[in-house]
């Protein structure tokens, strides 16, 4: 892919599965043999990001992801971002009721 192809790629990522919940993203723009490196050997990449998404996007309906910076060299992207959202989903989060409280990372 080109630098744009893959700009754009990291984009949709934050913006239409995180920002939008849309799932189906995950399916479109993550290839199937991914490796995400922060998870045990043999996690489906793709099953991993929409568990992710839905699990944020439902302990805090209004999370927001926002790309401070995206840097693309060749086939590799990397974002600096800043997430927000507000703690108000049903149900807890890593057994942590709903405080209503905002947060920033």
């Amino acid at each position: 892919m080109s630098r744009e192809q893959n700009e754009l790629v990291a984009r949709r990522i934050g913006e239409e599965l995180f920002n939008q919940g849309n799932l189906s993203v995950a399916d479109e723009l993550i290839a199937p043999n991914a490796v995400d490196h922060n998870e045990p050997s043999g996690t489906d990449c793709r099953e991993h990001f929409k568990h992710v998404a839905t699990m944020l996007r439902s302990a805090f309906p209004d999370l927001h992801m926002h790309v401070e910076d995206l840097i693309v060299e060749e086939d590799k992207a990397a974002m600096r971002i800043t997430i927000t959202g507000t703690h108000t989903g049903p149900g807890a989060f890593f057994g942590i009721p709903p405080s209503g409280k905002r947060f920033e990372i």
